[in-house]
């Protein structure tokens, strides 16, 4: 009786040794294909990536704040540096700075005309 219960553990080691080398044989299968595929899906997100940047290149350019001083408009400031939407805080002599497309400029405010 003691030698038929060696014998079926010798079996059931035996299977089981088999089982786990095959795991193993198919798990190192598996990642061996993860890892051919995983360049080209990398350079696939990237390029779909880069493409959805560039869809969205446009839009965001046309709504930057700063794009509208390539169309000829300047944005002109106090001198704390606050954007002047009105004359109103103004008053002859003091200095505003102007920032256009191409560069910026100081001034100093000799009149004032609410509109």
């Amino acid at each position: 009786m003691a030698q038929r219960r060696q014998d079926q553990l010798r079996r059931f080691s035996l299977q089981l040794e088999r089982a786990l080398t095959q795991a193993g044989r198919e798990a190192q299968q598996r990642l061996d294909e993860a890892s051919l595929k995983l360049p080209r899906l990398m350079t696939e997100r990237m390029r779909f990536l880069a493409l959805d940047v560039r869809r969205h290149e446009g839009p965001l350019k046309a709504l930057n704040p700063l794009a509208v001083l390539d169309r000829g408009y300047s944005i002109t400031s106090d001198e704390d540096g606050r954007i002047l939407r009105t004359v109103e805080p103004l008053k002859p002599g003091a200095r505003v700075k102007t920032r256009l497309a191409q560069g910026t400029f100081e001034s100093d405010v000799r009149g004032v005309t609410p509109g």
